[in-house]
Parts: C-alpha cells; sequence; structure tokens
C-alpha cells in the first residue's frame, strides 16, 4: 500500500515577469516605470489558458507573492491583478494616451516609433520561454509588440549585471523562506541601477523611490534584526503588499504542490 503525500513547494511563480525599472531607454523606462502600464499588461495575460497549456491545469494564477502555507500569505494580494480582463487592460492603456497605432496596429510610443519589448529568458528553462511566447501573443492582442529570447546562462546575466534587457521571464522561488531567498527584494532581475545604489550607499547607480528603499531597508535591517516570528510576519507582509502594490514583478502562474 501507497500513500501520496503534497507539500508546498518553494516555488511561487514558474515564469514571471520582470520589468526593468531602470532601461536605458527613457522612453520604454518611463512606460515600466508607470504602475499602471504594468497592471494594464498583467490584465491582459490570459492565466489559466497558461495553466491549461504548459502546465495541465495542475497550477494556480498568481503574482508569485507567498506560498499558501507561510503564516503571512495574504490571498487578496497575491491574486491581485490576476483575473484576465483585456477590455479594461486596453481602457487603460488607452487612458495612459496611447492611443495611436502604426499600420500593424501596434501602439506608438511618445517618439512615434512602435511599443516593443524583448522578453529574455534562460534557454533551459522551457516553462519560462513558453510562458513568453504566451504572453507575448497576449500582449500582441493589446497593441503591444513583444518577442521572446532565449538565452543561455551566463549571456543572460551578463546582461542582467549590465542593465541591458527590458523584461525577463524567470522563475521566483522565495515563498517559504522570503528572508533568505530574498526574490522580491531589489534585485539586478529588476532594477540593476537601484541596486547597484543600495549597494555602494549612493556613490553608484540610481537613486530609487521610497518605496525601494523600504523594501531595502526591511530586508537589510528590520526583518533580520527582529527576534519575534509575529513582527517578522509583519514585515514580510509588507513586502509583499508593496509588490502587490506597485507589480515591478507580474507573476503568471505556479504548481504550490511538488
Amino acid at each position: 500500500e501507497y500513500r501520496v503525500l503534497k507539500d508546498y513547494s518553494a516555488s511561487t511563480n514558474s515564469a514571471a515577469l520582470w520589468f526593468n525599472q531602470t532601461h536605458k531607454d527613457p522612453v520604454l523606462r518611463s512606460l515600466f516605470q508607470n504602475n499602471m502600464f504594468r497592471i494594464a499588461l498583467s490584465l491582459g495575460i490570459n492565466r489559466e489558458e497558461i495553466n491549461h497549456l504548459i502546465f495541465l491545469g495542475l497550477g494556480e494564477p498568481c503574482q508569485g507573492l507567498l506560498n499558501e502555507s507561510h503564516p503571512a500569505y495574504v490571498e487578496e494580494i497575491n491574486k491581485v491583478y490576476t483575473e484576465y480582463d483585456p477590455a479594461e487592460a486596453n481602457r487603460i492603456l488607452d487612458s495612459l494616451g496611447l492611443t495611436e497605432r502604426d499600420k500593424d496596429g501596434y501602439r506608438l510610443r511618445s517618439d512615434g516609433k512602435a511599443i516593443a519589448i524583448t522578453i529574455i529568458a534562460f534557454n533551459h528553462q522551457p516553462t519560462s520561454v513558453d510562458t513568453g511566447q504566451l504572453v507575448a501573443g497576449y500582449w500582441k492582442d493589446l497593441g503591444i509588440k513583444a518577442v521572446v529570447n532565449p538565452l543561455e546562462e551566463s549571456l543572460l546575466w551578463t546582461r542582467l549585471e549590465a542593465n541591458e534587457f527590458e523584461v525577463l521571464a524567470y522563475g521566483i522561488t522565495d515563498g517559504v523562506e522570503p528572508l533568505i531567498d530574498q526574490y522580491h527584494a531589489p534585485l539586478i532581475h529588476w532594477c540593476p541601477l537601484w541596486r547597484l545604489w543600495l549597494d555602494t550607499g549612493g556613490k553608484s547607480g540610481e537613486e530609487p523611490p521610497e518605496e525601494v528603499k523600504r523594501l531595502w531597508e526591511i530586508y537589510t535591517e528590520e526583518a533580520m534584526a527582529t527576534t519575534s516570528e509575529e513582527e517578522r510576519n509583519i514585515l514580510i507582509r509588507e513586502i509583499m503588499s508593496i509588490h502587490s502594490e506597485n507589480l515591478w514583478i507580474v507573476g503568471t502562474v505556479n504548481i504550490p504542490w511538488m
């Protein structure tokens, strides 16, 4: 007789989308730093279809903030903007003034060029590559041109460290021990120059906004210093709330049981 026991995985997203907040192109940077732009692109993703096509229906749509087993988990925070609502996504993009389109139907940037996004992914992570391909199709329906560029691991890390990327498709695995794995800390995955500023005490890079400084403060000082589990969970919940409000990382689908 056999008994199968399922346990929660540390993974909270099999392929999330990390928007480079310090991109060198000032127009793309302005779009990526616009919270409503990121919300629109999140609402334009059909996560249920991704779940069924890539994960055999075993996953669940979420932003990838915490595992359900964690005492700081809040479902409303983890599921924010995960519904598929392309009509609302298009309405938001129109409200941002992105109403002009080229002959192929792609929305135009403020400089008259089509909005085009390259999604990079590890070539050995097929779920990230496949999810990125589906996301590119959903964003095309919103008038956003996107292509997926799978890269070898060392080249991908070189791009991240050099701030030479637009959007990264990459998993998140800090759902059980977020203060150890720190995927939601300010990382080169989504803000290379902000992270450099924080690492160097403001001597290099670019100064981040207050919310990002607050994340850094929690990770490097408060959460690590407290001996109170209750206080630690309050701080972890604050981390997740900051991310759900700002959506620098847009989650897709996760398989919580592994």
